[in-house]
């Protein structure tokens, strides 16, 4: 069994990877977050000249959160080679990886029914109202608020899905594209249609 040490060290004394090929500078502020409500509970892993192998977003999110030290492991007897690989393969793992929707459902549903803000399991609140829909028998009400049926792919070209990561973002799209989107929007044309054709709504809200 290996002994796994782990110590204090400043942040400033920790050496980013230069040629890192992953970039996750999307992730930061959900780690941040994350550290704040749960603590540093995943070591940076470095090897013998302080250099980052694993935890790059992590010490990003310690920096943002102005964190004098972190917990480090030094990777010890490593050779340069099993360096790259082991940061290349951390990283790579991760893609491997699926969810089970039923039982991702169920552990939000059980911590939503427990009051917890459900944001801190950094889902983005479109994917959690998503997740929470999954095999739900609704009324087309419930989901169109109360619009007439009708077919979004009648006369469409292409359609794309759009991420926002928050407020601002939506804003300025609406803003870009001259048209208003709210919390019920469900689609919207571009260039926007004429109301009175039932198939071309420019957006679907309540």
């Amino acid at each position: 069994m290996v002994d796994m040490k782990i110590e204090m060290i400043e942040t400033g004394k920790l050496i980013p990877y230069a040629r890192n090929p992953r970039h996750n500078e999307d992730a930061v502020s959900k780690l941040a977050a994350s550290i704040k409500e749960f603590g540093f509970q995943q070591p940076i892993v470095v090897d013998e000249e302080n250099v980052v192998i694993v935890g790059h977003t992590r010490l990003k999110a310690a920096q943002a959160l102005d964190m004098e030290k972190v917990p480090v492991h030094v990777a010890k007897g490593l050779t340069p080679q099993q360096v790259k690989a082991y940061r290349l393969a951390d990283n790579r793992l991760h893609e491997d990886s699926s969810w089970d929707n039923a039982l991702l459902k169920l552990e939000l549903q059980e911590l939503d029914e427990a009051a917890y803000d459900l944001i801190n399991t950094a889902f983005s609140q479109i994917q959690i109202d998503e997740i929470l829909e999954l095999g739900e028998d609704v009324e087309e009400d419930e989901i169109w608020g109360g619009m007439p049926e009708m077919d979004q792919e009648e006369g469409t070209f292409r359609t794309i899905h759009v991420h926002f990561r928050n407020q601002e973002d939506v804003n300025d799209f609406a803003k870009m594209m001259g048209q208003t989107i709210t919390e019920k929007t469900k689609y919207i044309w571009h260039p926007e249609k004429e109301t009175e054709d039932l198939y071309n709504y420019v957006a679907v809200n309540e």
